[in-house]
């Protein structure tokens, strides 16, 4: 049975800071023209997922009643004992049964929710599943996490009928590796050296999750028109061209993070629906996410129907900005009141 994206969307706040001007504030200097986005002082993971899954349902051009359950991934839930799902069901006119589920404690969950909105599809006990990401991420001040934790929400409707890509396969590969966290009493994420983070962790999982999809689905690495994946890193996508059988072109649109930062959980989703809006029928896309150990990959192609519902939605919202200094970003993160505690 075939499975594929009937609708995407995304959502990121309209601030931004410079990193130059981040690194400035602590004498350093950042030596690229990189920036990332600011979310208003009143945002959250939840508002921000409220705005992404509203624009989803507006491409994907079905009824709000029609959606059977919805699927939330984030690391940064406001709240520790409500679900985030069930807060966004109330913000859409869904039937009182429609499923909720969250998907929690790992940037990866965004594409465990995509898994098993499929697997709910495929199975034909839901028809429409709205999978949403959103991470409001916050490094300590000064650390090396702040350059690129930042905020932003994608999603995802997935079905069976009038599908504008379908998805071909999946695979995943995880391990018990430990790069990034962050305890239930502490603040701000935390992260090992950088270096073993990318060879030990990225380049390993995504690699193996890659190698192993295409060998899947009877695919190589020229097969594919666009490869996308999570962004902890700006250097990571470089790094992984070798290991994949890659080449710079594949990756050039998928790399969002050079204008809004690392957003978690929604990362890989960001990424996918900027690929999405240049896609052609036919013009394969692969997925990979990656957090902590663990990474999903997919094969996802375009059908006739991406011309019929053409958007451009990430350059819209790139578009869209304003600059805000390094105290307006401390007051807006809430960071001052972190410290204080």
């Amino acid at each position: 049975m075939v499975v594929g994206i009937v609708g995407y969307g995304v959502y990121l706040p309209w601030c931004r800071i410079r990193l130059s001007d981040l690194a400035k504030a602590w004498g350093r200097s950042f030596p690229t023209s990189v920036e990332k986005t600011v979310p208003f002082w009143d945002e959250d993971s939840i508002s921000m997922a409220t705005e992404a899954l509203q624009n989803t349902i507006k491409h994907a051009g079905i009824g709000e009643d029609e959606i059977d359950a919805i699927y939330f991934g984030t690391t940064t839930n406001p709240y520790l004992e409500i679900q985030g799902s069930s807060i966004l069901k109330t913000m859409i006119e869904v039937k009182p049964e429609t499923l909720t589920m969250d998907f929690t404690n790992s940037a990866r969950s965004s594409t465990l929710a995509i898994i098993a909105c499929m697997n709910a599809v495929k199975s034909e006990s839901i028809n429409y599943g709205l999978v949403v990401a959103s991470d409001m991420l916050i490094g300590k001040p000064g650390s090396n996490v702040e350059y690129l934790a930042s905020s932003g929400a994608g999603a995802l409707i997935i079905g069976r009928e009038n599908l504008i890509a379908e998805f071909e396969g999946t695979t995943s590969y995880s391990t018990e590796f430990t790069g990034r966290w962050r305890g239930e009493s502490e603040r701000f994420t935390m992260m090992t050296m950088e270096r073993f983070i990318r060879g030990h962790g990225f380049i390993k999982h995504v690699a193996t999750a890659g190698k192993s999809l295409m060998e899947k689905v009877g695919k190589v690495s020229g097969d594919f028109k666009y490869a996308v994946f999570s962004t902890p890193d700006l250097t990571y996508p470089r790094r992984i061209l070798r290991p994949l059988g890659l080449i710079p072109d594949q990756i050039k649109v998928g790399i969002v993070a050079n204008s809004i930062g690392y957003t978690g959980s929604s990362s890989v989703i960001i990424n996918l629906a900027a690929a999405l809006d240049k896609a052609k029928p036919g013009e394969r896309v692969l997925m990979i996410s990656y957090a902590n150990g663990g990474s999903d990959a997919f094969s996802i192609f375009p059908t006739e129907n991406i011309e019929v519902k053409r958007q451009n939605i990430v350059d819209k919202y790139l578009k869209r900005k304003r600059y805000v200094d390094y105290n307006t970003y401390l007051r807006w993160n809430r960071i001052f009141e972190k410290i204080s505690k």
